[in-house]
């Protein structure tokens, strides 16, 4: 979390101090956590060279990988989330729906991907690139009428084999949450910020 603020705050980097400190810090509470790798590794690290003739946004997007997360800009500041569950800040309902509820349930199957695999940087061996073990799951493979679709997830800032595999499947996971909902809302939303996570109950939906 702090590698990627130094690198948003820095002469060397966007050269923008517009920082939300309280996402960063938490961000930074959960990547150092020991309790979830098996090997009681931290959580998330970011281990690599930054090359001079990259553009920003390549950077940061590297970097990004290597956290599970989402950095964005809202209200004013950059924001970010690794990948942790996060609390609601706030629940909506039914009364507070202003207009009706646009819901799309599925990807296309060109977005969509039922494995993942793809390369790390391994420091048990030489920090050369190495591939880290394929993620599947029969589940979704069924779900796609057994047709394997595999993305490839470089992780250039991910020393660690374990890591990695859990990266991925973070990745593999998250893409098959792929409902989204569009509607609008009334003032009992109208405190709510770009990146915040809400709780929607939805009864006739079973939500």
């Amino acid at each position: 979390a702090w590698v990627i603020r130094d690198f948003i705050s820095s002469d060397y980097g966007l050269e923008d101090s517009s920082i939300d400190y309280a996402t960063f810090e938490e961000a930074a509470s959960v990547s150092e956590d020991t309790t979830i790798l098996s090997d009681s590794s931290k959580q998330y690290t970011i281990n690599g060279v930054v090359q001079a003739s990259q553009s920003f946004g390549n950077v940061l997007q590297e970097m990004m990988t290597s956290c599970g997360g989402t950095l964005f800009w809202g209200a004013g500041a950059w924001r970010l989330f690794v990948g942790a569950f996060v609390n609601p800040t706030k629940t909506l309902t039914l009364d507070d729906l202003r207009s009706g509820i646009n819901l799309d349930t599925k990807m296309t199957m060109a977005n969509n991907f039922n494995a993942v695999r793809g390369t790390f940087v391994d420091k048990d061996n030489s920090y050369n690139s190495a591939d880290y073990p394929q993620v599947n799951s029969s589940i979704f493979l069924e779900e796609d009428n057994n047709i394997e679709s595999v993305l490839d997830l470089a992780l250039p800032y991910t020393t660690n084999s374990i890591a990695a595999q859990r990266l991925a499947k973070q990745m593999l996971y998250r893409n098959r949450e792929q409902l989204t909902l569009s509607a609008e809302f009334g003032l009992n939303a109208l405190d709510i910020e770009v990146g915040d996570f809400i709780k929607f109950r939805n009864d006739r939906y079973g939500w």
